[in-house]
């Protein structure tokens, strides 16, 4: 019988393959704790923002306090410590080395009200007047006594105010 005939194959040598690269960026750890003065445990988010101000990285703090997170090695713009009742807490310019922790300790300083005296053009004092937050809605934030003292809370924020009498200007 006749012997069948197979194909003729050609076999191609494999391309060579570069190796496989291992695609990770370098990272190190930010880790510490955040108190207020007298070293109470505070409940926190930490946050770290690149040169470009993206946030990088974030985090929040356990029961005792504590937090750590890995996030790329390099310089970074800041970390930021966010708590109620406290002040945004920042640390400019942060290296975080490869392999390694960076360690920060925190205590965060209490918001100090804001204090202030409604007096009139020859320096007096003008009892009862309304402090007023300057803006859209106009919202009376503080009343001033009798020595035309007046307290403002600590969490009120950034405004612009004027005081409010009868018989006076708005002051500017």
């Amino acid at each position: 019988p006749p012997i069948a005939r197979l194909p003729k194959v050609t076999a191609n040598a494999p391309t060579p393959q570069p190796p496989p690269v291992a695609v990770h960026a370098q990272t190190g750890s930010l880790a510490g704790s955040v108190r207020d003065p007298s070293g109470a445990v505070v409940t926190a988010s930490i946050h770290l923002l690149s040169l470009q101000g993206q946030l990088v990285g974030r985090t929040a703090t356990n029961e005792r306090g504590e937090f750590a997170m890995q996030v790329p090695a390099g310089v970074h713009d800041r970390v930021e410590v966010h708590a109620a009742g406290f002040p945004p807490w920042r640390q400019e310019r942060v290296r975080i080395e490869p392999s390694q922790t960076l360690r920060i300790e925190v205590v965060l300083q209490a918001d100090q009200p804001m204090r202030g005296q409604v007096v009139d053009p020859t320096g007096n004092p003008v009892p009862h007047a309304f402090v007023v937050r300057v803006g859209p809605g106009d919202q009376v934030v503080a009343t001033s006594d009798a020595e035309g003292q007046f307290v403002l809370a600590a969490d009120i924020g950034d405004l612009e105010v004027v005081a409010v009498h009868n018989g006076f200007a708005p002051s500017p």
